[in-house]
């Protein structure tokens, strides 16, 4: 969506939603079991047939320019928040006793299994709003102009990414943050053009 509203004022912005189909099974299907039926226990196919759900982010953004070489803008983001996983890194002390026998690759190996389907479990979505004022000046053939830049106005700590390891040791740290969206931020900048 593009539109100007008046000879000083217009608003952008845009909608996104997908659904996709992540099919890596023998007998691919679009429906139905999200697990092989031609494999049975093994880690690998558990999740063959995986389905992201519609999850739609909104950015938009518009400005309005007053009088004086006053312009005051926005944008906005209704955006997302990481797919949740959980993967295992499964010791052969735990495997052995069900397998009968100890993995191929030595008694101090492991293997991943995948606990949680991915497309399942989502984060929080990010809600942010960011704002400018700026302010032109001309002194002869200078033309200078002074912005005031205020980002994440909601002072959201979303997060953009978590550990996704799952431990059963004491050391876990599944789920723990790895990176934040910055803190509320003011901005002071400018522009000479000569």
């Amino acid at each position: 969506m593009n539109a100007r509203i008046r000879a000083h004022t217009f608003i952008q912005g845009g909608l996104n939603a997908q659904r996709r189909v992540y099919d890596t099974c023998n007998a691919p299907q679009l429906s139905g079991p999200t697990t092989n039926p031609n494999q049975v226990d093994s880690p690998e196919a558990q999740f063959c047939h995986q389905v992201t759900p519609y999850r739609p982010d909104v950015k938009v953004f518009g400005s309005h320019t007053f009088p004086k070489d006053i312009m005051v803008s926005a944008a906005y983001q209704l955006t997302s928040g990481p797919n949740i996983t959980a993967t295992w890194n499964v010791p052969n002390a735990v495997i052995a006793p069900a397998l009968g026998r100890s993995l191929s690759a030595g008694a101090t190996a492991t293997k991943s299994v995948q606990l949680i389907q991915p497309g399942e479990q989502w984060s929080d979505y990010l809600n942010q709003l960011d704002l400018r004022l700026s302010k032109g000046f001309r002194f002869g053939p200078y033309r200078v102009r002074g912005d005031v830049n205020v980002y994440n106005i909601f002072n959201s700590d979303f997060v953009n990414s978590v550990n996704t390891t799952f431990s059963t040791t004491a050391a876990n740290q599944f789920m723990r943050p790895t990176n934040v969206l910055q803190g509320r931020l003011l901005k002071v900048g400018g522009q000479i053009q000569f």
